[in-house]
């Protein structure tokens, strides 16, 4: 007796690449079957979408906004350098520069900036002094101690997000032997608000 298969094909496109398969006298028509089958069933069908859908998913462009907590941790965004409540536009721009310029120019005024603009954060980067090296070797690192203040806007509360980001920021991504300070930009009458330091231009 000949009996139509399913194809393979027609199979895979209602989700039972198995069962649609078994001849149907005996098979398809048997409710245990169908039990039995659904699950290795429903277990091949999410192997194969997850095969054919993982350069997507490993792209920080097209990844699922679910993934990306986890490709951080493939480019080593994790720990202090990651924040799970950050924006997904924040996050696919974190996992995307971290090698071409987080990793390979971390300590650099460039990676610091990056990471700044990545977050929308409006600052002014002011430095002042020469490095100086925990040794006495005179005339050629200078003194006084190279010190290196990120500026930020007043309209930034000082206990809020942005001016947390920011600190994280500088800890995470600033040269490692400066003096690094957080403050405010704005200064009235000789005197810096909150006790920032004054700057001279």
């Amino acid at each position: 007796m000949w009996v139509q298969m399913t194809t393979s094909k027609e199979a895979w496109s209602v989700g039972r690449p198995v069962y649609k398969r078994l001849p149907y006298n005996g098979y398809q028509d048997n409710d245990l079957v169908d039990h039995i089958s659904n699950w290795v069933d429903f277990r091949l069908t999410q192997a194969s979408s997850l095969a054919q859908n993982f350069y997507r998913e490993v792209s920080p462009d097209t990844a699922q906004d679910a993934s990306l907590d986890y490709l951080a941790w493939l480019v080593g965004m994790s720990g202090q350098y990651w924040d799970r409540t950050w924006s997904s536009s924040v996050k696919r721009s974190m996992i995307r520069l971290a090698h071409p310029v987080l990793w390979r120019n971390r300590g650099t005024e460039d990676a610091l900036r990056a990471v700044l603009d990545t977050h929308a954060i409006a600052y002014d980067i002011w430095t002042d002094g020469n490095l100086q090296l925990g040794f006495n070797l005179p005339g050629v690192f200078g003194t006084p101690k190279l010190r290196f203040f990120l500026r930020l806007p007043l309209s930034y509360l000082r206990s809020g997000p942005i001016f947390r980001e920011a600190r994280r920021t500088v800890a995470n991504f600033s040269p490692a032997l400066v003096q690094k300070t957080v403050c405010y930009d704005r200064f009235y009458l000789g005197f810096s608000l909150l006790g920032d330091p004054l700057f001279s231009r």
